[in-house]
This record gives structure tokens, C-alpha cells and sequence, in this order.
């Protein structure tokens, strides 16, 4: 039975879809939760922060599309682990600017090494013309939705 169509009625999404996508996080959320004890929203949060640089918690939300209280609590737990500081405005006291410690730095460069080497490992095992055509469908299906969210 198709995923898709049990849990959405005679809609369906793309199970193959999800389903590698939620086996490819599985795979990272033990990779990176035994080697660094992150999760997948942490490692989320610290790869953003290292890809843009700083960001205030509502742009981080709004980036990763998550709740302010989502975030919140995620930030409040790597703030702990010591991998991100959270600076308040000055104008605005409710508003925090994230940031990268050192700590983080060297984890999430870490947690990249140990990802890259999970795909090696894995796409290592599929054709080389497979895998082109798979990343080239992915980009082509990625552009269509981001071209999409833009006519909303």
C-alpha cells in the first residue's frame, strides 16, 4: 500500500520520497547523536548559522520554517552545550542575535565530516550516471516548488 494514499486519502505525495528522507535523517540523527550528541533540529540550527552567519531567532525560524517556540527551545539547549551565543538587541530586548562559539564551529565542522562520509559511503554503492540523473531530478523538482511558493 502507498504511503501516501493511506494517510491522505487518494492524495498522493511522493512517498519514495519521504520515505528517503526520513531514512537519510534516521541515519544522521545516529550518526550525529552518537558522535556529537546533536540532533537533526540542533544540526540544523548550527549549519544555518554557519552557512549565513549570524541571524536573529525569528530569521533562523523563519529560514528553517519552524515556530518561535521551536526554535526557542533548541537555541536555549545548544546555548547550554556552548555552541551558540545568544546576544539581546539593544533596542529590542525580546530579540536575540545567534551566533556561532568556537565550540560550535568545531562541531558543525565535525558533524560535516561525519555526514560526508555517511554519503560517500552510501552513494558509493549506486551507479555514477544514477546518481547524476537522481541530484539533477531533485534540483529540477526543488526549482519547480520554490517557483510555485513564489506564485502563493
Amino acid at each position: 500500500m502507498i504511503l501516501g494514499m493511506k494517510l491522505l486519502g487518494n492524495t498522493f505525495y511522493s512517498p519514495h520520497v519521504v520515505k528517503l528522507s526520513l531514512l537519510l535523517m534516521k541515519s544522521a540523527d545516529q550518526l550525529l547523536g552518537k558522535k556529537y550528541n546533536l540532533t537533526h533540529s540542533q544540526f540544523m540550527i548550527l549549519i544555518v548559522l554557519h552557512e549565513c552567519g549570524q541571524q536573529s531567532q525569528v530569521e533562523l525560524a523563519a529560514t528553517l520554517n519552524l515556530t518561535g517556540a521551536a526554535i526557542s527551545k533548541v537555541v536555549h539547549t545548544l546555548s547550554i552545550k556552548g555552541f551558540l551565543s545568544r546576544t539581546p538587541d539593544p533596542q529590542n530586548r525580546r530579540k536575540n542575535t545567534l551566533q556561532l562559539t568556537k565550540a560550535g564551529k568545531n562541531v558543525i565542522m565535525g558533524a560535516i565530516d561525519v555526514l560526508k562520509q555517511m554519503e560517500k559511503q552510501l552513494y558509493g554503492q549506486v551507479e555514477q550516471k544514477q546518481l547524476a540523473t537522481f541530484v539533477e531530478v531533485c534540483d529540477q523538482l526543488a526549482k519547480l516548488l520554490v517557483k510555485g511558493e513564489k506564485k502563493l
